[in-house]
């Protein structure tokens, strides 16, 4: 994002992005101000790796992968477990044919990740694949429970904000209350026969 980029066909600019502060104001030059705002960021660390980046929302679903970006040490690289790993932290939220947006970060030390596999150097061989999937997985994963639970919690709030109800007129012809939950089922049946 620090990079102003210019990028133009002869005589007309294609696309011309200035000098951002941040990704996600990158990301907003990029992509509709409603796929950015459906966007969770959240990051994980350990003692190798550094992973962070942003995913999508469950409402806000692609119909292909091409909005699914993974960066090592700020190189573009083709993943071919990312998709597939970004799809196993969403589980049973992702419809059949939908993928999520995402655009996850790693930072790595450069002796563990070899970018001489292909020569277009968009492949890499880090030194243990199934530790790179465990943080993609669990990045996704933590950014979705996350933000899943703070929906719940202010779902939550919303609910307990609502008027409280106990305080209206009762229908005196219409009892409320049972005493015990077996008696409930006939009384009501017994009000809506007579």
């Amino acid at each position: 994002p620090e990079i102003a980029f210019h990028f133009s066909n002869e005589t007309r600019a294609i696309l011309r992005l200035p000098k951002r502060k941040s990704v996600k104001e990158r990301l907003e030059d990029i992509f509709s101000k409603d796929d950015v705002s459906s966007l969770y960021f959240d990051s994980v660390q350990d003692m190798n790796a550094e992973l962070e980046g942003y995913i999508s929302s469950p409402a806000n679903l692609k119909k292909n992968r091409l909005s699914q970006f993974f960066y090592i040490n700020k190189r573009p690289v083709d993943y071919r477990h990312f998709s597939f790993h970004l799809a196993r932290a969403y589980d049973s939220m992702l419809p059949k044919s939908s993928y999520p947006m995402a655009v996850f970060f790693m930072s790595i030390p450069s002796d563990l990740v070899d970018v001489n596999v292909h020569p277009a150097k968009k492949e890499v061989k880090i030194f243990d694949s199934s530790y790179c999937d465990g943080l993609i997985y669990g990045l996704a994963r933590k950014a979705l429970s996350t933000h899943e639970q703070q929906a719940l919690f202010h779902h939550d709030r919303e609910l307990q904000e609502q008027p409280n109800v106990s305080h209206l007129p009762v229908n005196e012809g219409v009892r409320t209350e049972y005493p015990d939950q077996d008696s409930a089922g006939e009384e009501l049946f017994n009000q809506a026969t007579a």
